[in-house]
């Protein structure tokens, strides 16, 4: 057993913060912490030691991150009943528009994502997204997509500001939203998509992964963005983690979803992982001025498509160039077919390749019993109390929220 670090979490029963130490054993990295009136307790962290020591720990733990964006409960109703949800709690008031334009304009980032329960069932979602650009901010929009299959409501959303939507995907076929949301939503969540094209809209699809029902749909969608990446921008993919409502027996770690996207991709996973910390991540920032400049953090991987594949071609781990080079051609046009292959390369010959600006980002959350309150507080993300205003670490919000004492 290797001690790799001494830090501070919370005790899974009481939510009260308690000391923990982070140790590897057998190629695995697990947590153990202590508290006084409900025990010990030892949980697995990672599967995978190498991925976490590469993606752990990599700054200074006293250095505190700033938040860039903010993510806003608008309501806490919802129009699905999921068997996963990280806040199924329907109960609680909703923040008046109010009481959100306060915290909002006091916020020093410039996204404010917009989500609930499922915002779209806010009657008054347009003028705060118009409040929201009226400050100079972005407002993004964290949704199930249902609504958005009324063009004139997403005609209503795009006349008032909205640009950006964070669309739920998780599955290309009807019995994956049986599993994990309750009913048959595919049809409706591509006329909602179709609806988002023909506004000009910029899509990132939102995909979470569960244990032994979607995993193997992610290989689909990761080929319907390549199609599509004139206004899907990206694909961000996330486990479903025991907090809120969840239905998986078995926990996917950060090192099995960087193995299922870089086997989709066409590289091995160490090169998925070290092209995330070596490409210093640059994304155009809508208030024009200087480029965003985000650094690492531990909970994710960021893939640039584009540089991945460039650097890839030019050879990878154990194989020869040439049969490399084929390997990930291969990958891309069974992804895309011929004829969308033939017109992404006439972009790119013209200077305006979507695929050029396509990102995949992998994220993981912490669970009460795994959370690192070190790693945690150098989150970006910010989460807003809905209760209070207080504005606090994303992941931190989504924990808290299952001690209503708490918030």
């Amino acid at each position: 057993m290797k001690i790799l670090k001494e830090t501070s979490s919370i005790c899974p029963k009481c939510y009260k913060k308690i000391p923990a130490q982070i140790y590897e054993n057998k190629s695995a990295v697990y947590m153990k912490k202590i508290c006084a009136e409900h025990g010990n307790f030892d949980v697995l962290l990672e599967k995978d030691a190498w991925v976490y020591k590469q993606l752990m720990n990599r700054i200074n733990p006293l250095h505190k991150g700033s938040f860039n964006n903010m993510m806003v409960a608008v309501t806490h109703a919802c129009n699905l009943k999921c068997k996963v949800c990280y806040l199924p709690g329907r109960n609680s008031p909703d923040p008046s528009l109010e009481e959100m334009k306060k915290t909002i304009d006091d916020f020093a980032g410039w996204q404010i994502r917009l989500s609930g329960g499922e915002p779209t069932l806010r009657e008054d979602l347009h003028e705060l997204v118009h409040f929201i650009c009226q400050k100079g901010k972005v407002p993004v929009l964290v949704t199930n997509g249902l609504k958005l299959a009324d063009i004139n409501y997403v005609k209503r959303l795009k006349a008032a500001g909205l640009q950006y939507v964070h669309f739920s995907l998780n599955g290309l076929n009807d019995q994956v939203y049986i599993n994990i949301n309750s009913k048959k939503l595919l049809g409706i969540k591509l006329k909602a998509l179709k609806n988002l094209e023909k506004e000009k809209m910029n899509v990132r699809l939102s995909m979470t992964m569960v244990k032994g029902i979607n995993e193997k749909e992610f290989k689909k969608i990761y080929h319907f963005c390549l199609r599509n990446s004139h206004f899907i921008h990206s694909l961000r993919v996330r486990p479903e983690v025991p907090l809120g409502r969840y239905i998986g027996a078995q926990q996917i770690y950060l090192s099995d979803i960087a193995n299922i996207v870089a086997k989709t991709v066409g590289v091995d996973m160490e090169t998925l992982v070290r092209h995330s910390l070596s490409h210093e991540k640059q994304f155009p920032n809508p208030l024009g001025v200087e480029p965003l400049r985000y650094s690492h953090l531990p909970c994710q991987v960021n893939i640039k498509l584009a540089s991945l594949l460039f650097d890839a071609l030019r050879g990878g781990k154990n194989s020869s160039l040439s049969y490399n080079r084929i390997k990930i051609i291969l990958r891309v046009l069974s992804g895309i077919g011929l004829t969308s292959l033939l017109i992404v390369l006439l972009e790119k010959i013209k200077g305006r390749s979507p695929l050029a600006k396509f990102y995949i980002f992998i994220r993981h959350w912490p669970d009460k019993a795994r959370v690192d309150l070190d790693e945690i507080n150098r989150c970006n993300s910010a989460h807003m109390v809905s209760q209070t205003g207080e504005v606090i670490p994303y992941c931190l919000g989504m924990i808290l929220n299952g001690n209503k004492l708490l918030l």
